[in-house]
């Protein structure tokens, strides 16, 4: 069973489980861990999320889509959502491929994406900062420009037939009146 949720971000996946897994490595007397990977986030952004920060005055922009959280917590229900909020490190990448990219002549080289599908792990490791950790986010494929209408094509068995209206040899081709209203 998955979660539905409003929104996806890095604190879903509960950083805090690394202090647990550094606790009982003490516990053990084990080696401390230095990275822990929580679980891993896959999805199909289609969209621009355009949003402001808890200041109120601060933009963000994540995508719109379908993903899914899937947790490596003994017991946690993945989540899901149709919005996703990254760091721009990771967030920027994937945004700029929504818009068309040109050269300096204002020439098209590379389509926006109408589309794209993307994987990450993701981890927690241990830093020297006042949170005592930080992310990896690991790529497990690279994000790239998708089109589900066609992956629900390539399953149905038979390809629709296309419909011939062509004239038979030597009929005359009646004339089709336009009865569309022309702007004045």
């Amino acid at each position: 069973m998955t979660k539905m949720l409003t929104k996806i971000t890095l604190t879903n996946f509960n950083p805090k489980l690394f202090f647990a897994a550094v606790a009982a490595a003490a516990a053990a007397k084990q080696p401390e861990p230095q990275e822990l990977l929580l679980g891993r986030l896959v999805g199909t952004g289609n969209g621009i999320k355009n949003a402001v920060a808890q200041d109120g005055v601060t933009p963000m922009y994540g995508l719109k889509g379908t993903f899914g959280a899937e947790y490596t917590a003994e017991g946690r229900e993945d989540e899901s959502s149709g919005v996703l909020f990254l760091p721009e490190a990771y967030m920027g990448p994937m945004l700029d491929m929504f818009e068309d990219k040109t050269d300096a002549n204002g020439v098209v080289i590379r389509e926006a994406v109408k589309s794209l599908d993307f994987a990450f792990d993701i981890f927690v490791i241990k830093a020297n900062n006042p949170a005592g950790y930080s992310w990896s986010i690991r790529p497990l494929l690279e994000a790239a420009a998708s089109d589900p209408l066609a992956a629900i094509r390539a399953r149905i068995a038979a390809p629709l037939p296309k419909l011939s209206l062509a004239a038979p040899a030597g009929a005359a081709v009646p004339a089709v009146e336009d009865k569309t209203e022309k702007a004045k």
